[in-house]
């Protein structure tokens, strides 16, 4: 938060934070699911397009089945404890106080804060870059075999959502299936593992 208001000012970085507030923060105390607009990659928005019979973009539907709005809730704060529960534990059970421990914890934040209270901005995108650097270079290193597979997969995800590199139509139906919030989960098992192995 420090860099942004140095960079911004104080003055824009609270209408930032207001921002956030208002689009992520307000509607996850209330209970209320976010949007189900395809740039929206939040796990809130996920769960919306792929439950409930909303249009994703356009009039294109991509709910594989209806649970109803109370459904759709509960499994929102499910998921949520559970990416909650996920981090204190890969905190709690494997507590180290070394320097690279601390820079893994920061990504594993990042990744955590991402998948609970979820994201809407395209700048929250850029939370995503330290994460990202760490498992690159854990894969470059000494990761496992099946890690760099759930590395690339991971990596796959996210680039099938950029229209510049696969089009738009083929972007459009990869971000309404919620490529990047796929891409993201795989990420946050990446670092759970390198947490506590």
């Amino acid at each position: 938060m420090l860099l942004p208001a140095l960079w911004l000012g104080p003055a824009q970085t609270a209408e930032r934070l207001g921002e956030w507030h208002r689009k992520v923060v307000a509607p996850s105390v209330v209970g209320s699911l976010q949007g189900s607009r395809i740039f929206d990659q939040s796990p809130q928005a996920a769960v919306r397009r792929l439950v409930l019979p909303d249009p994703a973009f356009s009039e294109t539907r991509v709910n594989l089945v209806d649970l109803g709005l109370d459904g759709a809730k509960a499994l929102v704060l499910g998921l949520q404890a559970g990416f909650g529960l996920m981090l204190l534990g890969a905190w709690w059970t494997a507590r180290r106080a070394d320097p690279a421990s601390f820079v893994l914890d920061l990504a594993l934040a990042m990744t955590g804060m991402l998948l609970v209270f979820g994201y809407a901005l395209q700048a929250q995108f850029a939370v995503l870059l330290l994460p990202g650097a760490l498992i690159a270079a854990w894969m470059l290193t000494q990761a496992p075999r099946g890690a760099r597979r759930l590395a690339l997969a991971a990596a796959l995800c996210i680039v099938a959502s950029v229209p510049g590199l696969v089009g738009r139509e083929a972007a459009n139906f990869a971000l309404a299936y919620s490529s990047v919030t796929l891409g993201l989960v795989i990420e946050f098992a990446l670092l759970l593992w390198m947490r506590v192995k």
